[in-house]
């Protein structure tokens, strides 16, 4: 729950255009900010005049939908809950190599939350701007994100409760 409260944070936070991708129940979230279970939904809403959209999803064909509508998208943020519910761990390197090509010209940044850092592989670890560490206590992850990025992180093991680190700079998300 930690994890995706901070996204949901940096999300309230930022001025750009912001999509939250998720399975939480609508209560969960503020009342003000329009909740959607399909990108038709959205297209069709003519009350929302916020420039965040919530998107609570319950299969792997809804979450597509709304990754390939994003895809049109741009000069955005994208916040996902926990891409390894989605996306299977043998097609994640692919996934994400294609949703890097499509997004970066458009100036859509993608954020991702896990518990499961070991799933994604190298290529996107080594293609992540941010990273937030929380409660990591696990020292094989933490040693696996130090090495795909290139630094060594172990000296901040064990990340426990209510302890995080902040690698990247977060002023691209919150344009600040």
């Amino acid at each position: 729950m930690g994890k995706t409260l901070l996204a949901y944070s940096l999300f309230l936070s930022s001025k750009k255009l912001s999509i939250f991708v998720t399975t939480r129940h609508e209560s969960y979230f503020h009342d003000y900010i329009p909740v959607y279970r399909s990108v038709g939904s959205m297209i069709n809403d003519k009350n929302n005049v916020h420039n965040k959209a919530i998107f609570v999803i319950q299969s792997r064909s809804e979450f597509y939908s709304v990754i390939s509508a994003v895809n049109r998208l741009s000069n955005c943020n994208v916040f996902i809950d926990e891409l390894s519910r989605w996306v299977r761990p043998q097609n994640i390197e692919k996934f994400f190599e294609d949703l890097i090509v499509m997004s970066r010209p458009q100036n859509v940044n993608i954020i991702l939350m896990t518990v499961r850092p070991q799933l994604f592989g190298t290529l996107v670890i080594s293609q992540t701007d941010v990273f937030v560490l929380f409660e990591m206590r696990c020292y094989r992850d933490i040693e696996y994100v130090g090495k795909g990025i290139g630094e060594d992180l172990g000296i901040y093991y064990p990340l426990v409760q209510f302890e995080f680190l902040i690698y990247g700079l977060m002023a691209d998300i919150l344009q600040i």
